[in-house]
């Protein structure tokens, strides 16, 4: 196949041979001093977007919390700031204090290391040339990303529920006010959990209790001035299937109250109507409060892994927050590499993502605690205790009632 440049006068160029998709070989062409693109130039720009659109697709934590990027360095700062203080009846010539305590701030930083996905071919052409090859690989790296990506979000929702009051105490008065810690809901014939905790099984009475929680959710919500209107639910596959078999929730979009979005809009893959993520399509709202599924949800003691995301999740059934609860942070999208390793004969390709993530506000997470073999012996939702480790240590626990 030749380009006869004879058509368009004055570029000096005739006869290029096309031999790759979309690129030439790398040597100067007849008429110009410049190298044409390498094999690689156009594939890995391509190969990088249908990357990204499917990790925006399998993507379902990080579109649903505060997202970031760092500019410069390793930390985001977040201000925590000082309570107003109120005086009901000011007195002539009484001299008024000026609030409660300074403000102060805490910092989220990046992951020591960043994730990455890798594979290798020994035939590049095919990845190169074939659609349906190539796209099949750029989904699988997209998913796994996003997989990793999903658990690490998650089991920060959970150590924000473990998280105790950053909110001071109002009207002037020191200390923090510990209704704005994280929460855990739960499910016993005792106060405390210590007796037993009852078993949230996936079954009609399962999705009650899940509702249940919702709803004292959403009176926590109000009763501390927060906006319910972003509240989101993530549960399991088989108790999402069981809510949604009572018909007590309404099948809904990601799109939330009063024309609210409950989670950001990805870079790619978009879809028209309100619906940003093909997996929020298939969502429940019930009181205000949209519920999906996911089978990411931390359920046991996380103890490997980045530190930063290890936490005790022991009998975790469900999630509860609302987007401001956690930031994710991140230094570099995501970057693709290849490079043909001569030894063996292969091309080796990475696709890596440097981000990182903390906690915001405690109050915006909560979860719902089933019985389970790993933590039928707890003695307390909440408290850590360093003897026996059989203290969930919750900064609240909130027992909605018990299962028969």
């Amino acid at each position: 196949m030749a380009f006869d440049g004879a058509a368009h006068s004055g570029s000096g160029i005739t006869n290029v041979n096309v031999t790759r998709w979309g690129v030439n070989n790398s040597t100067a062409q007849t008429g110009s001093t410049n190298s044409w693109p390498s094999d690689m130039s156009l594939w890995v720009p391509t190969w990088s977007g249908e990357v990204l659109h499917a990790y925006d697709e399998y993507n379902l934590f990080e579109p649903m919390v505060d997202s970031r990027t760092l500019a410069t360095g390793t930390t985001m700062r977040f201000p925590i700031t000082g309570t107003i203080a109120l005086k009901s009846a000011w007195e002539a010539g009484e001299e008024l204090g000026g609030g409660g305590m300074a403000s102060t701030h805490f910092e989220i930083s990046l992951d020591r290391r960043p994730i990455a996905a890798h594979f290798e071919l020994d035939n590049v052409d095919q990845m190169i040339t074939q659609f349906e090859f190539r796209s099949e690989l750029a989904r699988q790296a997209g998913q796994t990303l996003a997989n990793e990506r999903d658990r690490q979000i998650a089991q920060l929702l959970v150590k924000g529920a473990h998280t105790g009051s950053r909110v001071q105490n109002k009207l002037g008065a020191s200390g923090v006010d510990a209704a704005y810690g994280g929460t855990a809901y739960f499910f016993s014939n005792d106060a405390t959990g210590s007796t037993a905790l009852d078993t949230l099984a996936d079954n009609e009475e399962g999705a009650l209790a899940i509702l249940s929680a919702i709803e004292l959710e959403l009176v926590k919500y109000r009763t501390n001035d927060m906006d319910a209107s972003g509240l989101m639910c993530v549960t399991t596959p088989e108790l999402f299937n069981q809510i949604r078999r009572l018909g007590i929730a309404e099948l809904g979009t990601s799109g939330g109250a009063a024309g609210k979005t409950n989670q950001s809009s990805p870079l790619f893959g978009g879809i028209a109507g309100g619906i940003t993520v093909p997996g929020f399509m298939d969502s429940l709202r019930y009181m205000g409060c949209m519920i999906v599924a996911s089978n990411h949800i931390p359920s046991t003691d996380v103890t490997t892994g980045d530190a930063n995301y290890q936490v005790d999740a022991r009998g975790v059934k469900a999630i509860l927050f609302s987007r401001s609860g956690v930031a994710s942070i991140k230094k570099q999208g995501l970057k693709v590499d290849t490079v043909e390793d001569v030894r063996r004969n292969t091309h080796f390709t990475v696709a890596s993502m440097y981000s990182g993530g903390g906690v915001l506000r405690p109050e915006c997470c909560s979860v719902v605690l089933t019985k389970s073999s790993a933590n039928a012996d707890v003695d307390n939702v909440v408290g850590v205790d360093g003897g026996d480790a059989d203290d969930l240590g919750y900064a609240r626990g909130v027992r909605v009632g018990n299962l028969t």
